[in-house]
């Protein structure tokens, strides 16, 4: 089985909220504009589009530029915002994973994207 399919078929296992802090944003509230995401395709290249919620980082995901996303991923950029700011460790934590695949481009946006949003659908249960 490949990877990716195992990384989905763990998702279900987890269906609980998964815990925040009481001094965190909302998961799907919108945080200040100096502590959203912004996309950068490398050091120094912003791509101009910043996320200031799960719900808008999702909806960045499907535009923004693939190499983008390897960027970050790469970095680890992603998981240490969730971590950071909405203090979501079961996010940033099936967000590294996701590293340790190996994919790229259409691939690995498809895999980040369904994971902000299988998170997402769990607080508005």
């Amino acid at each position: 089985m490949p990877k990716s399919k195992n990384l989905a078929c763990n998702a279900k296992k987890a269906s609980t909220k998964p815990r925040v802090s009481k001094k965190s944003p909302k998961p799907l509230s919108s945080v200040p504009p100096q502590k959203a995401f912004y996309f950068y395709r490398d050091i120094g290249a912003p791509t101009g589009k910043p996320a200031s919620s799960l719900d808008e980082f999702s909806h960045q995901l499907e535009t923004v530029d693939a190499a983008s996303i390897e960027f970050h991923v790469k970095r680890g950029d992603f998981e240490n915002w969730v971590r950071d700011v909405f203090h979501n460790n079961k996010l940033a934590e099936r967000l590294r994973t996701i590293k340790t695949l190996g994919l790229r481009g259409e691939q690995l946006r498809k895999v980040v994207r369904e994971e902000v949003q299988r998170n997402m659908l769990i607080y508005q249960k």
